[in-house]
């Protein structure tokens, strides 16, 4: 919660209220170069990558596998009476100015999100770039550079699982809920 009681953001200046967010100011990673680059919040991530250079590989067998899996926020719950999964106040963010607050500046109000300002990541040079916020990712890449392929058997795989706010709840009264301000109610246990 951001709250500004008799607040004043003068001109040029900035408020950056950036929960769970990736944010890259001006310039930021300008020119940066990497195989893998990754900026992540809140985040459940997997970054693979497989690469091979090879020469003359006649009557051979070549293989390249990725296997992922990336959750983020994720619950489960069962029980014979009641069960609840959830989670609760996970995507608001509150903002309160009051009618005194002179906001003649920039004020950013960012939540989950990636936010990349003037010329961030300009002239980047990357084989695999992810900026993720409040996610589950996976991001697999498989590279063969090869001479003589003949008589051989080549297989990249990519097998990958994302999942993002799941919740599973069993029971004779069961609740699975991403919610606001949600009330399981009486547990009787």
């Amino acid at each position: 919660m951001i709250e500004n009681t008799h607040g004043n953001i003068p001109v040029d200046s900035e408020q950056n209220n950036n929960n769970n967010s990736v944010q890259l100011n001006d310039n930021a990673q300008t020119g940066v170069k990497g195989i893998i680059v990754s900026n992540i919040a809140n985040t459940a991530a997997n970054i693979a990558v497989n690469m091979m250079s090879v020469g003359d590989i006649t009557d051979s067998s070549v293989a390249q596998n990725n296997e992922q899996l990336a959750e983020n926020h994720v619950n489960a719950a069962s029980g014979s009476f009641y069960a609840y999964a959830g989670n609760l106040n996970k995507q608001k963010q509150y903002i309160y100015n009051c009618n005194c607050t002179a906001v003649d500046g920039e004020q950013n109000n960012n939540m989950n999100s990636v936010q990349l300002n003037d010329n961030a990541q300009a002239g980047m040079e990357a084989l695999v770039l992810l900026n993720a916020a409040n996610s589950a990712a996976n991001v697999g890449i498989n590279v063969l550079n090869a001479g003589t392929v003949s008589g051989s058997t080549i297989t990249q795989t990519n097998n990958a699982t994302a999942v993002n706010y799941s919740n599973t709840a069993t029971g004779a009264n069961a609740t699975a809920t991403n919610a606001e301000n949600f009330a399981p109610g009486y547990l009787i246990w």
